[in-house]
């Protein structure tokens, strides 16, 4: 689907916009080796748990049923160890502080006295907070089984506690991953997000997510545990998380881009320099390094995540640009979205109605007054028959202020200070018939 077709299309090109035949690749490769007894195992231990803890007995469950902590004591799983414990494999939620649950049976910070606690938030007493606890739950429920989103974004329970209740009761409604800043990297990692998504909550996330699950010809095929699965697979594989501490020693990993909605690009439309002369370089045994062997699966990863988030900043950008003129907003269409055949990546519209191509270049560097970049013979060929035909040189996207280079066609005949070096030939040859 394109966005170019209507404004209607234009908003719902934010839940199918990951590029199709790597989708599809993705796709291939995890149907393939996937195990549905997992999915069978996850739904039969849910139905247990459900059967224990039905919805309609949950204002009678005395507080040592729900609360979490006293497992070692008496061997007994309820509700929250089965949340955080039983249930570790269908969206974990452990490794949040107890608080998370309302109350709990344990110790709290420095001071190590082992007894029920509660969550300030709830109430004065351990009593008063685990009946306001129950309440919320009750709620988040009845809000879950009618599909009320803003009841359920409102509700004070924890978000990841909220999300994995709603998943574990309605798993055919609900998806099984629950962490804001996880969602988000989700939607990055897939090109789902825009500029208002990250300010959305978890709840409404995970709606765009389901969305685009039910919108493709072939996931929509699946459930929701599958589903997640498959998106747990994909982003623990290729996805290079940061964390406090930990310095990042995986260059060929997708890296962590910012917001879209955060992103004020610096546009430029600089001339090129005519004078300009490239230096050939020659390396030679004593000045070249022995360099690690790079790993070259991951790279392809790497750089086809950075080119597609820089298409991604660019299409924001031509949005911002034309979101006063609808009928042009109309026409701007992200062609590579589904297919690498026009030879350039975005069709845009001048405000006088003029049509642009646009081929897209991104580069997680800083801007430098010299830049270079690849360029198949397909890709210069269309820009020499395109009229109105520009690169953007898009740099250091790993910031929020990253770098655009609007560039005329620099590959007409005669133009000075661009240099155009073959670095890939195809060879051809047939054997000689006796």
């Amino acid at each position: 689907m394109h966005q170019g077709k209507s404004l209607g299309n234009y908003y719902q090109q934010f839940f199918i916009t990951m590029k199709l035949e790597q989708l599809r690749a993705k796709q291939q490769v995890f149907v393939k080796d996937f195990d549905e007894a997992v999915v069978a195992d996850i739904h039969r231990r849910l139905r247990t748990f459900q059967t224990t803890y039905p919805v309609s007995g949950l204002g009678k469950l005395p507080i040592d049923e729900y609360i979490y902590g006293k497992f070692r004591i008496n061997q007994h799983p309820t509700f929250c160890y089965w949340m955080e414990k039983e249930l570790s494999d269908f969206g974990r939620i452990a490794g949040s502080p107890c608080f998370q649950y309302g109350v709990w049976y344990g110790t709290h910070g420095e001071d190590k006295e082992v007894r029920y606690r509660k969550t300030k938030k709830y109430g004065d007493t351990v009593e008063e907070a685990y009946r306001k606890v129950i309440v919320f739950i009750q709620n988040l429920l009845e809000a879950g089984a009618k599909k009320d989103f803003n009841a359920i974004a409102a509700n004070r329970i924890a978000n990841k506690f909220k999300g994995k209740i709603l998943a574990t009761y309605y798993p055919e409604i609900y998806l099984s991953i629950y962490a804001d800043d996880y969602l988000n990297d989700i939607l990055k990692y897939f090109s789902l997000d825009d500029g208002s998504s990250y300010k959305e909550a978890p709840i409404l996330q995970q709606q765009r997510l389901i969305r685009w699950k039910n919108a493709d010809d072939i996931m929509k095929h699946w459930n929701l545990t599958q589903f997640a699965i498959f998106i747990n697979r994909e982003l623990n594989a290729y996805y290079d998380f940061e964390k406090k501490g930990v310095k990042k020693n995986e260059e060929n990993k997708v890296p962590r881009f910012p917001e879209l909605g955060e992103i004020l690009p610096v546009f430029s439309t600089d001339e090129i320099d005519p004078s300009f002369k490239e230096v050939e370089k020659v390396y030679t045994a004593a000045s070249s390094k022995v360099k690690p062997k790079k790993n070259y699966a991951q790279k392809t990863i790497r750089d086809t995540a950075v080119g597609t988030r820089g298409e991604q900043i660019v299409m924001e950008w031509e949005r911002r640009r034309l979101k006063c003129y609808p009928e042009l907003l109309a026409r701007l269409e992200w062609v590579s979205e589904h297919t690498d055949s026009f030879g350039y990546d975005i069709n845009s519209v001048e405000l006088d109605g003029t049509s642009v191509q646009i081929e897209v270049k991104t580069t997680t560097r800083p801007s430098t007054d010299k830049i270079d970049f690849f360029l198949t013979e397909f890709e210069r060929t269309t820009a020499l028959s395109c009229k109105n035909y520009y690169i953007y040189y898009v740099s250091d996207i790993l910031n929020t202020r990253p770098g655009i280079w609007a560039i005329r066609n620099p590959f007409k005949e005669n133009e000075s200070g661009v240099h155009l070096s073959p670095v890939v030939y195809k060879a051809s040859l047939k054997k000689e018939t006796p």
